[in-house]
């Protein structure tokens, strides 16, 4: 890796442990059981209505942006460490997950093809990090938004496949790069279940 990237990967690391303390306080306090399901969910709010954490999670979407664009461009090295300085925060990867439903929202026009891209680095990025069937229905909702504006998914979703990891889980699952070209193939079973029938 060159040292510039070295050293912009370095600040962003710095600024995601800074984030993730604060976030981490509110999203991973231990559910032992003794709250009800209506106490848990107040909890939850009322956190997240502190200045802080508001504060944390509206930085952490600039970073996350600005770490999907040089995503995109970065070299398979790069990539690699780019996953890994977000490997293991569990309040960021919930706060990706979220960020790629955001990305679809942003998709009106072709003008919107960089909300495109962003989603398809957050998942990426993301690499299978949440229940990989929780991703299926957020890429199928990124390729229809894009196609409904006037956009051509496909290679874009080529592309960002190609640059995904195809490192499978223990188990043999499927990798996120297989993930994200499934969408792109017309033959494939999560095309014709969770897209053609809303296009």
């Amino acid at each position: 890796m060159d040292k510039d990237f070295e050293g912009w990967c370095s600040e962003k690391e710095i600024a995601l442990t800074r984030i993730n303390n604060v976030l981490s306080k509110v999203d991973e306090r231990p559910i032992d059981g003794s709250e009800a399901l209506e106490e848990l969910l107040n909890r939850g709010t009322e956190g997240r209505r502190e200045p802080g954490y508001k504060e944390a999670a509206n930085e952490l979407r600039e970073v996350i942006r600005d770490v999907c664009r040089v995503y995109l461009t970065a070299t398979s090295d790069q990539r690699v460490g780019i996953r890994g300085v977000l490997k293991g925060r569990l309040s960021i990867v919930f706060q990706l997950r979220e960020y790629q439903t955001t990305a679809s929202e942003h998709i009106h026009s072709p003008d919107d093809l960089e909300w495109l891209l962003i989603g398809l680095a957050a998942v990426s990025i993301e690499d299978r990090a949440i229940d990989y069937r929780d991703t299926y229905p957020l890429l199928a909702r990124l390729y229809i938004q894009a196609a409904r504006s006037a956009i051509d998914p496909d290679p874009y979703f080529a592309q960002v496949a190609s640059i995904s990891s195809q490192e499978r889980n223990l188990f043999g699952g499927i990798s996120v790069s297989e993930i994200i070209t499934g969408f792109s193939d017309k033959e494939s079973g999560l095309y014709k279940q969770l897209v053609e029938p809303y296009l």
